[in-house]
């Protein structure tokens, strides 16, 4: 039987004031600031903090064990020697990739992970004087 006082779907408000505009005197784990809350009934394994929101990708990484993304921005180093361009990156990166492309830094679809770049930090490539376009950039995950 179907309770009739009951709303057929859970509304829920928006926040009265925007998240960085709050700013608590108190943080907990576990805990809430009003004494009206439960206690957290259960066990931490693990934690991490952020100062953004975490994009679907992110949350899913870290519920499959994967490393959190990186804290700090990537900063990549680039030389050449002969024909080679090289380009290396702080080794504390682990699963960052290099991607290319050859058409424009804005055409979604031409990117391409280079072979081998998410188990390094360091990459040798062949460079090609008569190739008139190489973009490249830094991808986590």
């Amino acid at each position: 039987m179907l309770n009739s006082n009951r709303p057929s779907a859970l509304r829920i408000n928006p926040p009265s004031i925007p998240p960085a505009s709050f700013n608590p005197a108190l943080n907990y784990l576990g805990e809430s600031q009003y004494e009206a809350d439960s206690l957290f009934n259960g066990r931490l394994e693990e934690l991490f903090i952020y100062n953004y929101a975490l994009s679907d990708a992110e949350i899913t990484r870290l519920m499959n064990h994967q490393p959190p993304p990186p804290v700090v921005p990537i900063s990549v180093t680039t030389s050449l020697a002969g024909n080679a361009l090289l380009m290396s990156w702080p080794a504390n990166y682990p699963g960052c990739r290099l991607e290319s492309n050859s058409i424009s830094l804005t055409a979604p679809g031409s990117w391409f992970t280079v072979f081998g770049s998410s188990t390094t930090n360091f990459m040798a490539l062949p460079n090609n004087a008569a190739t008139a376009n190489a973009f490249f950039r830094m991808v986590y995950p």
